[in-house]
């Protein structure tokens, strides 16, 4: 007998991106109070002319374990050492931040889990995304896309943190309220998916 394969048709992949973004929408409307930045930013891409497409999504750090999140840190961490005037002055949302750049808030964050033993590594990455700095992993993972092809050095390689032909677009205004709002309700019909 014969294995059937999963219908890829173009209809079935919209519907399936349709209900990924129900779902995501379900999880805004659990908890509005604490609506994570990177969840916020993929919901938002769902609202794009073209969709990304499912092995995009899967690449995007709302959907990264503690281990992954703390390899991209640490990743990015060693690309700022490698490129000294990269993101010198490029500040994250000041309300929040306190006006610290990615590579000061990289910096604090590696020599924190120097004094660390392994089993601490997860409960500190988890408290230090979560509530110190909420943004730094989405936005230094959007500032770094660009360059995730670019290194040769295997220990650079930004690629295995990145969809190689899909940029996710980087949203130059904060999301406040509103704008969640405005996610939440809006009734447009669904975009065409990047194939």
């Amino acid at each position: 007998m014969e294995k059937s394969s999963p219908d890829l048709t173009t209809a079935n992949m919209k519907n399936d991106i349709r209900e990924l973004g129900q779902i995501f929408s379900h999880l805004l409307s659990e908890s509005p109070q604490e609506i994570s930045q990177s969840r916020v930013h993929l919901i938002r891409a769902m609202k794009e002319s073209v969709l990304p497409s499912a092995a995009s999504i899967l690449k995007h750090p709302f959907l990264w374990s503690l281990e992954m999140t703390t390899a991209f840190l640490f990743a990015a961490r060693d690309y700022y050492v490698h490129h000294p005037n990269f993101d010198k002055i490029s500040t994250m949302n000041p309300d929040q931040q306190n006006l610290i750049t990615n590579r000061v808030a990289l910096q604090t964050f590696s020599l924190q889990m120097r004094n660390l033993t392994a089993e601490e590594h997860n409960s500190f990455v988890a408290e230090w995304t979560k509530k110190r700095f909420p943004k730094v992993v989405l936005q230094t993972w959007l500032r770094l896309q660009k360059f995730k092809e670019v290194s040769s050095d295997e220990d650079l390689d930004l690629s295995s943190f990145y969809h190689p032909n899909y940029d996710f677009p980087a949203y130059d205004e904060p999301l406040d309220d509103e704008t969640i709002i405005d996610i939440k309700n809006d009734d447009r019909s669904p975009p065409q998916i990047n194939s």
